[in-house]
């Protein structure tokens, strides 16, 4: 089984206060996946802010769901 991993974090929203360490926990985790679990960068998609819209986050879903690694770049 193909190992995958999305990670979202916002800081950043449109018309409410801020909010701080989303960003940071997600790339905690991006290194604890890498160095705990030998995840390899291509098995991982990080959306943060900004480009974490529903769009994206839907094809990043879809990426993860799919079976075969590398069809979603």
């Amino acid at each position: 089984m193909a190992r995958k991993a999305l990670l979202v974090g916002i800081n950043d929203y449109k018309g409410v206060s801020d909010l701080r360490g989303c960003v940071n926990d997600i790339l905690d985790m991006h290194f604890s996946l890498r160095s705990l679990f030998n995840f390899q960068t291509r098995e991982i998609r990080v959306l943060t802010d900004s480009r974490a819209t529903k769009a994206n986050i839907i094809h990043r879903l879809k990426w993860l769901v799919d079976l075969k690694i590398g069809t979603h770049p």
